[in-house]
This record gives structure tokens, C-alpha cells and sequence, in this order.
């Protein structure tokens, strides 16, 4: 994994990170073992994205980062520190949530009265993967990638675009990635609301349905570590009219398999 080091300098009121190479590992400063709530600013509207502890070495690592905007907060306010800061470890998707399979460029910005300050500018690993270190919370980021990927055709499998409306947020590019042979769509990280779905053109046709396994989490973002009950809503008709289709239960880690989901049909997916 590409490794980054940013020291912080506060010159004239502006934040300014300097990112240079590392051979050693990236760690935070008075913040181990601490729970960390992300938030997201994805479809205009702020939401939780991910609550998560640090490991021993205060470093939070997060999986299936979007370009855009977030927020890194203590979950308990009573865990504050003086000379706290995060260190982060992030695989980053493009601007239509694809994986990447090459090394690209980032730039993080902090808002600064009013605008938008580079911080830090790094180069991924081939997986996507960087990291980042002394970031102070309570502060928004926002995350630019470069380039974009490709998810390549292949025989027997299908190419699928994810679009989430979470909360009140306008709907977004989610996941954009392949079934396999049997059209099972594997997908982890997956919020409660909305989601709508496409093929991409000449994978399959639209009237057939494939097999949704996703690894779900709570309404705040916090992994699933017992059975849960899980609701799914179709919005069917040309008035979209809300349909209850199922009441299902995931495993103890969250993952719940939704069989004979259609494209171009909107769903909602609520955790209790």
C-alpha cells in the first residue's frame, strides 16, 4: 500500500498538509482503540457513512471511498485528547464506483474560510489504496480522484451500475462492478435506502433478474455482528407505489442474499 505522512502547518490562517514518502508504517497520535463516526456528503446531503474503531496504532482503515466530501468525528465525545490526530487508510473508487486495477492520483482539500485548500497529494497503489496521517477530526475533507476505471466485458457475467439515495440525499453513482456466472452481484459496505440498478449495455436484458448478496450495515453506518431482520421495499407501477416483497435475515456478519432483484426498478432496503 502507498504510504503517506502529512504534517500539518497553520500559516496565515490557512491548513496546509505536505505529504512525503514513508518507509514506515502510518500511525495517529492519542486516538487508539477509539470509535470514529465518517460521515459523507454524497447526493448534496450529509449522512453516516461508517462508525468504526481505530486499531492500536490509530489508524482507521475504510473501504469503498467515493470522490467527495467527509467528516471524521469522535463517536463519544468523552474519548478527546489533546494532540489528537487520525491516521487513515483509504481504497478509493472513481467517480462511478469502480474499483481501480492501476495506481492513480488523489488530492485532499480542507475547507478553509470559505475555500478549498490542497492538503495533501498522493499516488495510489494499484488496488487504490493510500494513506494518510496526522488529520485532525471535526474537519471536512473533500476527495478528489484523477482517473477513471474499467470494469471489462466477460462471457457469462454482467456488468451492473449501483445508484443509493440514503436519507435525504438526491441519488448517486454507488458501486459500479460484475456478477458472477450464476449473476450473483456481491457488494459490501451497504447502507439502509434506496437503491436502483442497471446493466450495462449488451450484458444481459433488462426483464431478466439477477441475485443481490450484500454485506449490510446499521443506520449508522456500524458493521452487523448478529442476525438481523432485514425489509425489502419495491416501489412497483408508474406511480412507484411502496411495496413490501420481503422480510429476510442476514447472517451474524451482515450479509443477506435478495434473489430475483430487476433493473430499473427502485428499492429501498431498511435494517431493523
Amino acid at each position: 500500500m502507498r504510504k503517506i505522512k502529512a504534517t500539518m502547518i497553520l500559516l496565515a490562517a490557512a491548513l496546509v498538509v505536505v505529504p512525503f514518502a514513508s518507509s514506515q508504517a502510518v500511525s495517529g497520535k492519542n486516538i487508539s482503540d477509539t470509535r470514529i463516526v465518517v460521515k459523507a456528503k454524497q447526493g448534496g446531503k450529509w449522512f453516516k457513512s461508517l462508525e468504526e474503531k481505530t486499531g492500536k496504532n490509530g489508524v482507521l482503515k475504510v473501504k469503498n471511498v467515493l470522490p467527495g466530501q467527509y467528516k471524521f468525528e469522535l463517536k463519544n465525545k468523552k474519548d478527546a485528547k489533546d494532540g489528537q490526530f487520525l491516521a487513515l487508510k483509504l481504497r478509493v473508487l472513481d467517480e462511478k464506483g469502480r474499483k481501480f486495477t492501476k495506481k492513480t492520483a488523489v488530492e485532499v482539500s480542507t475547507n478553509v474560510s470559505g475555500k478549498d485548500v490542497l492538503i495533501a497529494k498522493v499516488t495510489t497503489n494499484k488496488k487504490g489504496e493510500f494513506e494518510l496521517e496526522n488529520v485532525p477530526l471535526d474537519m471536512e475533507y473533500k476527495i478528489k480522484v484523477a482517473d477513471s476505471s474499467k470494469v471489462k466485458k466477460k462471457s457469462d457475467k454482467a456488468r451492473i451500475k449501483t445508484k443509493a439515495k440514503i436519507e435525504k440525499s438526491k441519488w448517486f453513482p454507488n458501486r459500479y462492478q460484475r456478477t458472477d456466472r450464476s449473476y450473483t452481484y456481491k457488494v459490501s459496505d451497504v447502507l439502509p435506502g434506496k437503491y436502483k440498478f442497471k446493466y450495462k449495455s449488451g450484458d444481459r436484458n433488462d426483464n431478466q433478474p439477477f441475485t443481490l448478496n450484500a454485506r449490510l450495515l446499521d443506520k449508522n453506518g456500524k458493521q452487523i455482528k448478529k442476525a438481523t431482520n432485514v425489509t425489502v421495499y419495491g416501489y412497483l407501477g408508474k406511480g412507484k407505489v411502496k411495496t413490501k416483497l420481503a422480510t429476510l435475515k442476514t447472517d451474524k456478519k451482515g450479509w443477506v442474499t435478495i434473489p430475483n432483484v430487476m433493473p430499473g426498478m427502485q428499492y429501498r432496503i431498511d435494517v431493523k
